[in-house]
């Protein structure tokens, strides 16, 4: 794929989340999950879709955090 890692991390993050620090925040969280957790990754063809995977997490978690927080 030509687009880098932490760009899919971010554009799913900002997607979701519509700012730029909220996405910023997912992102990071996202990227250390998946730096902590690549040994676990089976086939390297699936990659992409367990970073979108982890991406959408991470955001749905600053979503309810932020509903929570209002």
């Amino acid at each position: 794929s030509d687009v880098c890692s932490s760009d899919l991390v971010y554009a799913v993050a900002f997607a979701m989340l519509k700012n730029k620090e909220d996405a910023e925040d997912a992102t990071q969280q996202a990227l250390i999950t998946i730096w902590r957790n690549i040994h676990h990754l089976k086939k390297i063809e699936a990659f992409e879709t367990w970073l979108y995977h982890i991406a959408y997490t991470r955001s749905l978690n600053i979503l309810k955090s932020s509903e929570i927080g209002r």
